[in-house]
Parts: C-alpha cells; sequence; structure tokens
C-alpha cells in the first residue's frame, strides 16, 4: 500500500520516505559539524577520521537517494548498505587509535611516575617515594616499623684521590650490599652517601639484626675484591617505629643520630688499628 497510516492522519508512503530522508540527511550534516567545531577537543587526525566516516555514510546515502528520486529503484538502500559498512570500518579504526593512545600514554605516565620516585644512579627509591610512604605510616592508626638510617664512610676521599666515577660505583656497590642485605624491605637512596631502610611487621628487629650480619658478611667479601683505599664501610644506625606516635620523622631523626655514632666510632677504631 502506498498509505501509511499515523497519529496524526494518513500520509503517503513516497511522503514519508522523503522526510526519512531529509532527517538523515539533516542529522549527518549535524554530527559532521560538530566533529568540526570539536575538532581541538578531540584531535584533528581524530576528527578528521570521523568525518571522513560521516562523509561516506553521506556519499552512499545521498547516491541512494538519487537512485530513488531519478530512476525510482526500489532498493532505496543499496548503497546505504555499502556505506553503513564503510562507516563501521572507519570508526572501528578510530577506536583503535584512541585505544593505542590511551596505552601508550598510561605506559608513558607509568614511565614518569617510576623515573620520579626512582634514584637515577642506583635504581633505589628516592626522596620523593619516601614522603609518600611517610604520608601513609602517618595515617596508619596500627602497625610497627625499624628505620634504619646508613652512611657510606670515607667516600669524599675516594671521590678526591680516583674521581667521582669511582665514588658512583663505590656507591652502587653499596647499593647493592644493602638491598641483599634487607630483601623485601623498601630501600632509599637519600642523597650523596645516605641511604634509609623502612622495615615493616611485627617481627622488624629480628629482620634488621639478620640485615645487619647480611650486610657486614658481603661488606667482607666485596672488600677482598677491591684495593686497600676502595674498602666499603657502612654506618648505620635504628630506630623503632610504632604507628600510635603518628611521627615517622622522630624515629628517623633517632636513626639518624645513631647512626652518627657508628660512625663516629668506626672512625675511632680505625684510627687505633
Amino acid at each position: 500500500s502506498d498509505v501509511c497510516s499515523s497519529d496524526l492522519g494518513f500520509f503517503d508512503y513516497h511522503e514519508l520516505l522523503f522526510m526519512i530522508h531529509i532527517m538523515l540527511i539533516y542529522g549527518v550534516a549535524i554530527c559532521i559539524t560538530m566533529l568540526i567545531r570539536g575538532k581541538k577537543r578531540i584531535g584533528r587526525q581524530y576528527s578528521r577520521i570521523l568525518i571522513l566516516a560521516f562523509i561516506l555514510l553521506f556519499a552512499a546515502g545521498a547516491v541512494d537517494l538519487a537512485r530513488y528520486y531519478i530512476y525510482r529503484d526500489s532498493d532505496v538502500a543499496k548503497f546505504s548498505r555499502i556505506g553503513i559498512a564503510l562507516f563501521i570500518a572507519v570508526f572501528a579504526v578510530y577506536e583503535l587509535r584512541q585505544l593505542f593512545d590511551l596505552t601508550r600514554k598510561g605506559m608513558e605516565l607509568e614511565v614518569m611516575e617510576k623515573l620520579a620516585h626512582t634514584d637515577g644512579l642506583t635504581g633505589l627509591l628516592n626522596r620523593n617515594a619516601l614522603e609518600e610512604l611517610e604520608d601513609q605510616i602517618k595515617s596508619q592508626s596500627e602497625g610497627s616499623f625499624v628505620f634504619v638510617q646508613l652512611d657510606i664512610n670515607g667516600l669524599k676521599g675516594i671521590n678526591d684521590t680516583f674521581g667521582h666515577a669511582a665514588g658512583d660505583a663505590h656507591i652502587m656497590a653499596a647499593a647493592d650490599i644493602i638491598t641483599e642485605s634487607f630483601m623485601g624491605s623498601k630501600v632509599f637512596r637519600m642523597g650523596g652517601d645516605e641511604f634509609l631502610i623502612v622495615i615493616e611487621g611485627k617481627d622488624s628487629p629480628s629482620v634488621f639484626e639478620k640485615g645487619i650480619k647480611a650486610m657486614a658478611a658481603l661488606e667482607e667479601e666485596y672488600n677482598k675484591t677491591v684495593d686497600e683505599d676502595k674498602r666499603l664501610e657502612i654506618a648505620y644506625g635504628f630506630s623503632e617505629y610504632d604507628c600510635s606516635a603518628h611521627d615517622p620523622e622522630e624515629a628517623e631523626r633517632v636513626a639518624d643520630m645513631r647512626m652518627y655514632e657508628c660512625k663516629t666510632k668506626m672512625k675511632t677504631a680505625g684510627a687505633n688499628a
């Protein structure tokens, strides 16, 4: 039948089809206009892809309209079906590129995050990472830790005598020994020849004792492989901390004070040797 019923009355089928065509053209034109105006927000390269997709869809529909009105072809959606397939394909490419960009940006952010929290020379955690850990510890209502401050003895003499490359090698050797000795704990390089270890858990005092023994053994093994002037000696001091105190910096200061006491004793023992 060439007549179609409606709540508003009766329309000729061809008139209704004409109105649908006009609405489709208007809708596609609006979409293209919105894409052109919004290209700064979504990016030029992506707006071009989407505009291309809509143009393909629009062109396919226009061909079908011409066939219908000029040639009165009964298949009024022959090219539109092809246009829709191309539209879906182009849109899929757009989505894949968006996904690729999101993945790439996520990886870049991950790398930047790692660089922001990692010491460039040793690969250990840095001060930024420590500050975040301190904030986390302050927010905890329970938990126990041991803070260990460490300092390399005689680094300035190695830098002055053998150069900063030798000094960097000395620092990296110390970092390796500390990391291996306190496996599972967080190790930070505070800068220069200073390090900090944060041991967490109820058994942290025993972990500290085992770590110090392991560090002494590894130091001894390392010193057998280098000249006397490049011997490695690490001073340390520790402090236990309970989260109810809400001031990890105070525990770090106590550990730092004890580390300097240890450093003085080592220098006195070396002078008397």
